[in-house]
């Protein structure tokens, strides 16, 4: 005896194997906003072309004399924003939340220009006075006309350096104006807060930087990348927590 599915019971039949083949399109649209170069004084400088980077959508543009950048056809997702230019350190806005079907306006991005300028760490010894601390002393290869930081980076581990893989901690110090020194005493009690026992040797070195820098977050290390700094440092030094 043959079995005759009803018409409707067919249709229903095609209609869910249809169904399972069938992909939601694609929920695009654009990501836009400024960027403004800046030098080592933070005054703006020409903001024609930056490139702007979509990275995992790997798509990108180049600003305009205005410093105005569009990215147009990106699909809704979560994105790494990179601005970078030649003489710049590179700036990101990380984790971007875009929903797609519009446009989404981002704030304006500062560039800063690689400081034109080093520092050198010329000794480190200990202060026992009022405490014990360890007294980190440098220069600076030229007087500034306005207050600058200079940012000490410190591992365990001796290929210590700005990138968050290779530092545990970050402490600043100053240099004031038209002065090309700086000097940072660390108390012993900070650095055990930041993750250093006594006996242990720490290496430290330094970067100078720019009036205005900037930071962002390195998902994997959960430290933070620093722009607007030397490129790479110039020595290090090492001492041992008393």
């Amino acid at each position: 005896m043959k079995h005759i599915l009803p018409l409707w019971a067919l249709i229903l039949t095609l209609c869910i194997g249809s169904c399972n083949q069938y992909d939601a399109p694609t929920v695009t649209g654009s990501i836009t906003g400024y960027v403004s170069p800046i030098d080592e004084s933070a005054a703006n400088l020409p903001r024609n072309g930056v490139k702007v980077t979509i990275e995992e959508a790997g798509k990108s543009t180049i600003s305009d004399a205005n410093g105005y950048w569009i990215v147009n056809d990106v699909p809704a997702g979560i994105y790494t924003i990179s601005f970078s230019k030649d003489s710049f350190s590179t700036n990101k806005i990380i984790a971007y939340q875009f929903v797609g079907n519009g446009t989404a306006y981002t704030a304006t991005t500062q560039l800063p220009k690689v400081p034109p300028y080093i520092t050198t760490i010329d000794s480190v010894s200990y202060d026992t006075s009022g405490g014990k601390s360890v007294l980190i002393s440098g220069t600076q290869s030229r007087p500034q006309t306005q207050n600058r930081t200079v940012l000490l980076f410190l591992s365990k581990n001796s290929t210590v350096s700005a990138n968050p893989k290779e530092y545990s901690a970050v402490v600043l110090s100053f240099v004031s104006a038209l002065s090309t020194s700086f000097a940072e005493a660390i108390p012993v009690s900070q650095l055990q807060a930041l993750g250093f026992s006594s006996g242990n040797t720490v290496y430290v070195t330094s970067y100078a930087t720019s009036k205005q820098y900037y930071r962002y977050i390195d998902l994997a290390t959960g430290r933070n990348f620093y722009s607007g700094v030397m490129q790479s440092p110039t020595n290090t030094r090492s001492f041992v927590v008393p």
